[in-house]
């Protein structure tokens, strides 16, 4: 189980924007977190990263623009966050919706 927990939090994703900006993010340690602002730091990293992703996903799917499908993406991220509220590590910080910023839509 170590080595697979090791694994997670040394996997790195990478993602370009249209304009050609690297994006990269890591899957960090929930056990490392001390406080419950660095559990919503962890978790916006989380956001900032995977939400533009999703819009792309979206907008593709779907044959939108990206500015149709980045509410879509958004109500969508919110939704599975919400969901992700109940585990563990959000219950033991306290983590609400409103912890977290998002982009103007």
């Amino acid at each position: 189980m170590d080595n697979v927990l090791k694994q997670l939090a040394t996997n790195v994703y990478q993602r370009t924007d249209s304009n050609g900006v690297v994006h990269i993010w890591y899957q960090e340690d929930e056990n490392a977190v001390t406080s419950k602002a660095e559990a919503v730091d962890m978790v916006q990293r989380t956001i900032d990263f995977w939400l533009p992703q999703l819009a792309e996903d979206v907008a593709r799917e779907f044959g939108l623009t990206p500015e149709q499908a980045q509410p879509k993406a958004q109500d969508s991220f919110k939704h599975t966050l919400s969901n992700m509220l109940c585990q563990p590590f959000a219950v033991r910080w306290g983590l609400t919706v409103e912890d977290f910023t998002w982009p103007e839509s």
